[in-house]
């Protein structure tokens, strides 16, 4: 069973890791200005951190129901909805993550929530574009048990 058929239940697939490389890639996410009170909780329950800015693992969500976009990507952290993937890039985003994994319903990624000046926090998801999984499953090989050498054995 996969993390995601265990967040949110029997049947679902795994959500993919997304790779990013570098310091290149940094999505702002739309629409965080409406789900300020889920950030702020979520800038609540990290401490009180040094710098204004928290590192958080963010999960992305075909949102096939979307009233206003069909291709939409939801951006949870925490189990909260923070936003969305551009509309300018969802569609492709949406694209290219069923082309490497034709099952999969949610990707998920490294990202930042970042305080303003004016106290709004922001989230910027580290993703290069275009997206790459972060790792190629490899088949598993099955170790073969040694035998110890006979120490009576003529040489």
């Amino acid at each position: 069973m996969g993390l995601f058929s265990w967040f949110f239940g029997r049947g679902a697939p795994p959500a993919v890791q997304l790779r990013r490389e570098g310091s290149r890639g940094h999505f702002e996410v739309a629409g965080e200005y409406y789900n300020q009170d889920a950030l702020k909780g979520i800038w609540r329950r990290s401490g009180k951190p040094e710098s204004n800015i928290i590192d958080v693992h963010a999960r992305l969500v075909f949102e096939d129901n979307n009233p206003h976009d069909s291709s939409a990507v939801r951006v949870e952290i925490a189990g909260r909805k923070v936003g969305y993937v551009p509309a300018g890039f969802a569609g492709e985003f949406r694209r290219r993550l069923q082309e490497m994994s034709p099952d999969s319903r949610a990707a998920s990624c490294t990202a930042h929530v970042i305080e303003k000046q004016s106290g709004e926090l922001l989230v910027v998801l580290n993703l290069d574009w275009p997206i790459e999984l972060a790792t190629t499953p490899r088949p598993r090989r099955v170790r073969k048990s040694r035998s110890k050498k006979n120490p009576q054995a003529p040489t």
